[in-house]
């Protein structure tokens, strides 16, 4: 798995390919960047797959909207590595989960979970 993004900076205008969760912060934080009214950047939000992981961070697509803004108009793509990509993540406190069910006769019955962050 790796997160790949495209980006091209030309004539005032940016699209981005990016995998995200958020295309509306994607959006947000890129036009911040880019100096650019927010008209000027589409977002295109290939299909996931699941989105795993950091689909919800923008770091990668302000990654590669400055490499675009570098690139006189040519398009670029940026690839991370499965590795990168979870190196550069954003890190969460630990939590600890505990779930019961039950099955009476194959039927489901409510799950009951409990979570503490305070471990």
């Amino acid at each position: 798995m790796r997160s790949t993004i495209s980006a091209q900076f030309a004539t005032g205008k940016l699209p981005l390919w990016s995998p995200n969760q958020a295309p509306t912060v994607v959006c947000c934080v890129c036009v911040g960047i880019a100096g650019i009214e927010q008209d000027n950047v589409t977002v295109d939000t290939p299909m996931l797959g699941g989105g795993f992981g950091r689909r919800g961070e923008v770091e990668f697509s302000v990654h590669a909207t400055l490499i675009a803004m570098q690139a006189d108009g040519q398009p670029v793509k940026v690839i991370w590595t499965h590795e990168e990509d979870m190196t550069h993540d954003t890190y969460r406190p630990a939590a600890m989960a505990r779930f019961k069910a039950l099955s009476a006769e194959g039927l489901h019955q409510p799950l009951d979970g409990v979570i503490a962050t305070r471990l």
